[in-house]
């Protein structure tokens, strides 16, 4: 099957799986670069999807525009792209609003605002230092109007998407910053959409398939009269912002929807794209999600703090650590936990039996939701630990008030540690990982902190060599000193592997896919090409 084909069958699965899931959202517009018969052969980008006035992008400064066919990806869905060089001019035409576009709705109504902006990139950069204040697309203007694009932030990059009503109105603004680099590994999917509909989440942002940023509030982006720029602005930038330089690297495909999409929608959008391609969800060595332990028979343990892993570490709740239903709202909202497990800082704690945990050099990720019951930075609570409390050979990750920014992670292994940034002490629920693999010299400098998904800036440090022991069974909830956790635990992992950033983005960003989604398989398969859903699925 030719490229072409291909796109064409991995289209047809999305539209199939648009259909089986919420059939809300209609694809008004699509711009496939691979489906661009003509390429910059006429100085046009056309829709081939195309369900109300015609849009057809200029590109008719052929000096910094380009078509490239046989773009380099590892997505079976994107086999085209247009390369802009950051100069000179990228891609113009008329507005997306209700006026120059019946999306579905009367402007200035709530039905008028209902959108979905869908737009794959992939920049040409080395470093996300590189990246500057970029547009990748906007209709409208400062007025009124929306935008999606790049802002350049110390220690990342920033994705943003901004829409704005009326002149002297507040945008309704969400930004992700961007601290790993799926931008320069391969092309990268951002959604923005506005959902006048929801409770709590009427501006939303989406990077590869997952949320990633929401506002409660929206604005009648669709009022903006001014012309619609693509990889640059087009007269004014729609929604105002910072986001005014050209873009410098490829966009494959653009979709423009007359509706918000669910969050299942869009990770199919990015599974039917991607293909086998999509980074696999990490396997865990042990996991202990506190569903239901009370009275679970998994594995034949009742009454245990059960393994869900497969691998049989199961734990014995201490004390009287008990189930609450006080979960993470990311877990809880996608149906991914109802009940975690409470420690009351005294006597509570969680034994796993003859496991020792990842010892010697071995590398390794722990990962935790956590929310500490009492307010204040000063506070000194175990969240895992194992090994002796030997110079090197002891491994505890922990909430500390010690060195550095208090209330923040922390790994230690005695006479040596490091410590991140962010203080987690405010009675929220905040997802918190250690990654450390040996890089020749084993040493607790090299260990990564994250928090919520993001990689974290060192606030203090102290080197130390790594040789974790093998004396000590793994304890949750306590640590060598006795100290001990005060709060809430969920989906508490330990992994025997070092997970890329991506992969701990996922584990702080979960998504659960329903089961309709099974149809882009079958669509898949008619590509000859597989099919994968990505699911946190449990053993």
């Amino acid at each position: 099957m030719n490229a072409k084909a291909t796109t064409a069958v991995l289209a047809l699965a999305l539209v199939l799986i648009l259909t089986a899931g919420s059939a809300q959202a209609a694809l008004v517009y699509e711009y496939n670069a691979a489906l661009d018969a003509n390429g910059t052969g006429d100085n046009s980008w056309q829709p081939n999807i195309n369900t109300s006035l015609t849009r057809n992008w200029s590109l008719s400064n052929q000096t910094f525009v380009s078509y490239t066919p046989g773009v380099d990806t590892a997505y079976p869905g994107i086999t085209g792209a247009y390369s802009f060089t950051g100069s000179g001019s990228g891609g113009t035409t008329s507005q997306f609003g209700r006026e120059g576009m019946p999306l579905g709705g009367t402007k200035n109504t709530p039905e008028g605002a209902s959108a979905a902006f869908e737009i794959w990139v992939k920049p040409d950069r080395t470093s996300l230092d590189d990246i500057g204040n970029e547009v990748l697309f906007e209709s409208g203007g400062t007025t009124s109007g929306a935008n999606i694009g790049f802002l350049a932030t110390a220690g990342g990059v920033n994705v943003t998407f901004r829409t704005r009503k009326g002149k002297n109105s507040s945008n309704s603004v969400v930004t992700e910053t961007l601290t790993y680099n799926p931008l320069l590994d391969d092309f990268m999917q951002i959604v923005g959409m506005v959902d006048p509909d929801s409770a709590t989440e009427k501006t939303r942002l989406y990077v590869n398939g997952l949320k990633v940023g929401s506002n409660t509030g929206y604005k009648n982006w669709d009022d903006g009269n001014n012309a619609s720029g693509l990889a640059r602005v087009n007269g004014a930038l729609g929604g105002a912002g910072s986001s005014t330089d050209m873009f410098n690297g490829e966009v494959a495909l653009l979709r423009l929807y007359d509706k918000p999409l669910s969050d299942a929608e869009v990770l199919a959008s990015w599974n039917a794209m991607t293909g086998s391609a999509v980074p696999p969800e990490a396997e865990s060595a042990t996991f202990w999600d506190f569903e239901d332990d009370a009275t679970d028979v998994d594995d034949g343990v009742a009454g245990a703090v059960v393994d869900k892993s497969g691998n049989g570490r199961h734990g014995t709740a201490v004390a009287d650590a008990t189930l609450d239903t006080d979960v993470p709202s990311t877990l809880g909202n996608a149906g991914l936990s109802t009940t975690s497990l409470y420690l009351d800082g005294t006597g509570d704690q969680v034994n796993i039996s003859g496991y020792k945990g990842v010892t010697g050099t071995g590398a390794r990720t722990l990962s935790a939701w956590v929310k500490l019951e009492d307010p204040g930075a000063g506070q000194d609570r175990s969240i895992m630990s194992w090994g002796q409390d030997q110079g090197g050979k002891k491994w505890n990750f922990r909430v500390q008030q010690s060195n550095g920014t208090k209330g923040t992670i922390r790994v230690e292994v005695n006479d040596g540690y490091i410590v991140g940034s962010t203080d987690i002490t405010d009675q929220q629920w905040h997802h918190v990982t250690a990654v450390w693999e040996d890089d020749g010299s084993p040493n607790v400098n090299d260990v990564l902190l994250y928090v919520d998904g993001v990689l974290e800036g060192t606030s203090a440090q102290r080197g130390k060599g790594i040789n974790t022991a093998s004396s000590k069974d793994v304890q949750l909830g306590r640590d060598h000193e006795n100290r001990r956790f005060k709060g809430w635990l969920d989906d508490v992992q330990i992994h025997d592997e070092a997970l890329s950033a991506e992969q701990i983005y996922a584990l702080a960003n979960p998504v659960a896919v329903p089961e309709p989604m099974t149809v882009l398989a079958v669509s898949l398969s008619v590509a000859g090409l597989g099919g994968y859903v990505r699911r946190r699925g449990r053993s």
